[in-house]
């Protein structure tokens, strides 16, 4: 059984479990050799399995395997290596970051047909690739499929694999697999005659489909079989979506394999049969190597509620006083990739709280401390406002000046004392595009406020204005480094200073703010050789990193460089 700090093959080193299944376990892994992360997953079979029982159990694994290592399509996993290490098999694919749409169903509810549209053209482009390869992959649903910050959706988890001959379509299934009820055709179940093939993905995809457009999933085969008017028609739960597309989903959630459509690319034709709702389309940015967790697009409103770094320390002061009475039970989690690659980080984007001025230059005359502990306590002030007028009665100007390489997608100004930012400023079809700007007119009194990019990442916070204010985002001359906090522990302090710097210079996340698991903040740095650390609310290193240079940008991943305690 794995643990964290175990490397295995001399190559992976463990990081931290991520899910466990029926059949095995997934784990975040660092490949040592070529310094990404990758997923690792372990056949974990439940105790006393018998022999004929776990020797299909290994069979089913080698051939997931096998059967990914050969796919290579833009919405499919891929898998780089398969090992047998102390009699266990191992399998190592891409790490994938974002949520599920099971994730997207329980936080947003029911999608825009225009948005569902894109992701199901995606997914049956994937699913007629599978199809053309012989390979059907019978366990498609919500938890199955990761939505990315790009607006892609990959399809993952081939646990229940069948390599489908057309000619005899009853061989090379090694385990039968029922797989997740709402979304199973009957023929899965032996419910009837037919045996699986594509009309059975097509079946899942429809009720998949259904799921995301209504909000609610559709009853299992078996109970529509038994009761067909619990299945109630999509248009009478939703009826804003177009009867065309109600009648694709429909037509693909029929009981009858002959009634569905016959594949996958039949079913993508009848819906772009007549004109469609616009596509909806994702925010293009620049990326690297790896993929940032997803964020709503600019239809989907962030959270509502604020976080202080004075509100954390409050509750984690009750939290210990309930807990010495024994009247408080937490338990955290991120919600993940799918059924094994089960729940982590669904980055319900709160948003993230900063220090009053948010560009924030290394200083030009530091004192580096020599350990890997918390950094003198002169560098945890908070930088003092530039100025601070009296505020007036008549209301103040807030201009935000967007330097960023990004699009600006939400601001948000809300009153200091309320508990929620309230509504975006720039409303759903507004943006700040770089090297823009845009004033918003406050009433009197003190504000706080936020400013994210289309995918939520928040690049400039202000608290407590009551004066005229010109916040910039970035400054010309810096570029973007998004910190990604997926450890399981609060940040409360974030630092980045030169390489070359004796000092760790000022605290990156000032007075209230706190990075909270699952949390994304991009700071905006000078284009040199960085070093970074950053500490939880103690003043435990929890993370550093040296010799990062982020040009033209840069992600960290704090749990690829954890400092153990």
């Amino acid at each position: 059984m794995l643990e964290s700090g175990m490397v295995v093959q001399e190559r992976y080193r463990v990081v931290r479990p991520l899910g466990e299944g029926g059949m095995g376990a997934v784990h975040r892994a660092w490949d040592l050799r070529l310094k990404v992360p990758v997923a690792l997953k372990e056949l974990r079979p439940q105790p006393g399995l018998e022999t004929t029982a776990l020797e299909g159990l290994r069979k089913q694994f080698e051939q997931e395997a096998a059967v990914l290592a050969r796919l290579n399509h833009p919405n499919l996993v891929r898998v780089t290596d398969f090992f047998e290490e102390q009699g266990n098999a191992y399998l190592v694919m891409d790490f994938v970051e974002g949520r599920s749409l099971a994730d997207v169903i329980l936080q947003e509810r029911a999608q825009p047909e225009s948005r569902v549209l894109d992701w199901g053209r995606q997914l049956l482009e994937a699913l007629t690739y599978c199809h053309d390869q012989g390979v059907i992959h019978r366990d498609v649903k919500p938890q199955n499929i990761i939505l990315t910050p790009d607006n892609r959706v990959m399809l993952v988890d081939f646990g229940l694999v069948k390599l489908w001959d057309p000619n005899d379509p009853r061989t090379r299934t090694v385990m039968r697999g029922m797989g997740t009820p709402e979304y199973a055709p009957p023929e899965q179940y032996g419910a009837t005659t037919d045996h699986t093939g594509p009309q059975s993905d097509v079946y899942s995809l429809g009720a998949t489909l259904y799921h995301l457009l209504t909000g609610q999933a559709p009853p299992t085969a078996t109970e529509r079989m038994a009761m067909p008017s619990q299945f109630v028609p999509l248009r009478q739960l939703a009826p804003q979506v177009t009867p065309r597309v109600a009648h694709v989903v429909m037509k693909a959630l029929q009981l009858s394999v002959q009634d569905r459509w016959q594949s996958a690319r039949e079913m993508w034709a009848a819906i772009q049969s007549g004109p469609l709702p616009p596509m909806a389309v994702s925010a293009t940015m620049s990326r690297t190597t790896v993929v940032r967790p997803s964020m709503p697009p600019a239809s989907i409103a962030p959270p509502a509620r604020k976080s202080r770094r004075g509100l954390w320390i409050g509750i984690a002061a009750v939290a210990l006083v309930c807990a010495a009475v024994s009247c408080l039970g937490v338990v955290v989690g991120w919600p993940w990739l799918s059924d094994w690659m089960a729940a982590q980080d669904a980055p319900a984007v709160t948003p993230v709280v900063g220090p009053l001025v948010t560009v924030v230059r290394p200083t030009a005359t530091p004192v580096r401390p020599t350990a890997t502990t918390a950094p003198p306590t002169a560098t945890r002030a908070v930088p003092s406002p530039t100025h601070t007028p009296e505020p007036s009665g008549e209301g103040f100007e807030v201009t935000i000046q967007n330097w960023s390489p990004y699009d600006v997608c939400y601001v948000f100004i809300s009153p200091s004392t309320a508990e929620s930012w309230g509504d975006d400023w720039l409303g759903e079809q507004e943006m700040i595009p770089p090297e823009t700007r845009q004033s918003f007119s406050v009433p009197a009194g003190p504000h706080d406020i936020e400013v994210l990019t289309c995918d939520e990442g928040v690049v400039a916070t202000a608290w407590e204005i009551s004066y005229d204010l010109e916040l910039e985002v970035s400054a010309p001359d810096l570029v973007p480094l998004w910190v990604m906090n997926d450890l399981d522990t609060e940040i409360c302090f974030l630092y980045a200073s030169p390489e070359v710097s004796d000092d760790w210079g000022p605290d990156r996340l000032g007075e209230y703010e706190v990075l909270a698991p699952g949390d994304v903040r991009i700071l905006f740095v000078t284009p040199e050789n960085l070093d970074v650390m950053a500490e939880d609310c103690d003043g435990n290193t929890a993370a550093q990193e040296f010799g990062i240079f982020p040009e033209p940008e840069y992600t960290w991943f704090l749990g690829d460089s954890w400092v153990e305690p």
